[in-house]
């Protein structure tokens, strides 16, 4: 079947006339890669437009990812049901046996063909040996220490999808047990996974946003930004911090009466989405050239799809100083580092910050049972921020760094939807765990 007959087809899942390892159409090939500006929709009506149109899912990487969500959850649904319900034990086991299986299958998948395989040919850095490759050959220490802190989100997203379903199982949270009960419920899961994509786009900016402040980029971000030159594995290379609060996307399944689908379609999508927008590459279905210069220049493009940072001032289109940016994006264009930090040392970088929310982290599990449940919850998920902020007082630079030259309204709005949406859902997860004097532990 030729996809020029049928040319609504090109781009369904991201694919390029039918292929995942081809540049897209609207890369001038005749630059180099990189040199070409990010396309897309910019106005808030235009980006309305693709959302609720399906055009954001459909024709997006998103879909292909849905596509494998629905084939890993036929094959290793949930079990809620009370004859065939599991343990939270037994949950655990199960899902860190499909979360790994998923994640590195996928993940390393894209890291072998790229850098390996050499199935694609445009990387954004001409010496690619910056990435995965010293002059001595295959960089092991720095694919090392991201598989690592992969391995360990992996490991955090499965705690936390358990707990759901611990919440799910003991009646904390209601969800739709079938899907497939009424029209309405059908209706109702297939919107809710088309547009969880988008509230992910929505979640990831402001959360995004707000832990590059100075305090918090300092003790918690920065570790993922040991990738200047980015592959698969950095995607998900977080802080343990960083990763409790990029999962809080899960807040809608909290408040909201959904399928426990919509858990694993999620779930799916926030531990295997991060290697698209950190391949390095320019000429495959799920490229990302925005994330790419996030990494490059560290100060624009905050956002993931939905174009935020062209309504906020924080866009930058391509990767020549010639290159139009906005109030918040340097013309910095030095060339990238060869990361000498993504290395896995024996003592871990700020060890006061570490210690101190380890032990907080400990001590209010420890006394759990004899404290208030909500400023235990608190304590828990807001106190690695306060940590850094009080670690970061009397210093010379704005604690809002690199936003301070923002509107105060801007400075503010972004701060409170960051608390909102990227710490406040882990407050309420803790609160269902703890509220019962039933231990999950």
């Amino acid at each position: 079947m030729s996809l020029s007959r049928y040319h609504y087809l090109n781009g369904i899942g991201g694919t390029v006339h039918g292929s995942f390892f081809r540049v897209s159409d609207e890369v001038d090939t005749s630059k180099p890669p990189g040199a070409t500006s990010i396309g897309g929709p910019q106005t808030v009506r235009e980006t309305l437009v693709e959302i609720l149109t399906g055009q954001a899912f459909f024709y997006s990487p998103n879909f292909s990812w849905f596509l494998l969500a629905c084939a890993a959850w036929w094959l290793a649904p949930y079990q809620l049901k009370l004859e065939h319900s599991l343990s939270w034990q037994e949950n655990l086991r199960e899902r860190l046996l499909v979360n790994h299986i998923l994640t590195f299958g996928y993940v390393g998948f894209w890291h072998v063909a790229l850098y390996g395989w050499h199935w694609c040919t445009r990387p954004f850095c001409a010496n690619r040996s910056r990435s995965c490759n010293d002059n001595q050959g295959y960089n092991w220490p720095k694919v090392c220490h991201n598989i690592f802190y992969t391995w360990l989100g992996v490991l955090q997203w499965t705690v936390t999808e358990v707990a759901i379903l611990y919440c799910y199982q003991t009646g904390r949270i209601p969800y739709l047990d079938n899907i497939f009960e009424s029209r309405t419920t059908i209706i109702q899961t297939a919107v809710a996974s088309i547009l969880l994509q988008s509230y992910r786009d929505v979640h990831f900016y402001v959360c995004h946003r707000m832990i590059h402040t100075s305090f918090m980029y300092k003790y918690i971000h920065s570790l993922h930004h040991r990738n200047t030159e980015v592959e698969p594995f950095s995607g998900l290379c977080m802080h343990p911090i960083e990763h409790m609060y990029y999962f809080t996307c899960y807040a809608p399944c909290l408040v909201l009466k959904l399928s426990p689908f919509i858990l694993f379609w999620m779930g799916v999508h926030v531990v295997i989405s991060p290697a698209a927008s950190h391949s390095g590459y320019e000429d495959h279905f799920s490229a990302d050239l925005a994330h790419y210069l996030h990494h490059r220049y560290s100060d624009c493009n905050y956002g993931a799809g939905i174009p935020f940072d062209r309504w906020f001032g924080s866009f930058r289109d391509k990767l020549k100083t010639t290159t139009t940016t906005t109030t918040a994006a340097t013309k910095n264009n030095n060339p990238p580092s060869k990361d000498p930090k993504a290395r896995l040392g024996l003592f871990p970088e700020h060890p006061v910050f570490n210690a101190a929310w380890i032990l907080l982290g400990c001590a209010v599990w420890y006394v759990r049972d004899s404290m208030n449940f909500r400023l235990a919850a608190v304590l828990l998920s807001f106190g690695p921020a306060w940590i850094a902020l009080v670690l970061s007082l009397g210093k010379r630079q704005s604690l809002m760094m690199p936003f301070d030259k923002d509107s105060a309204t801007s400075q503010i709005l972004h701060l409170i939807l960051g608390i909102l949406l990227g710490i406040l859902p882990a407050t309420y997860l803790l609160e269902l765990l703890l509220l019962s004097p039933v231990s999950l532990f």
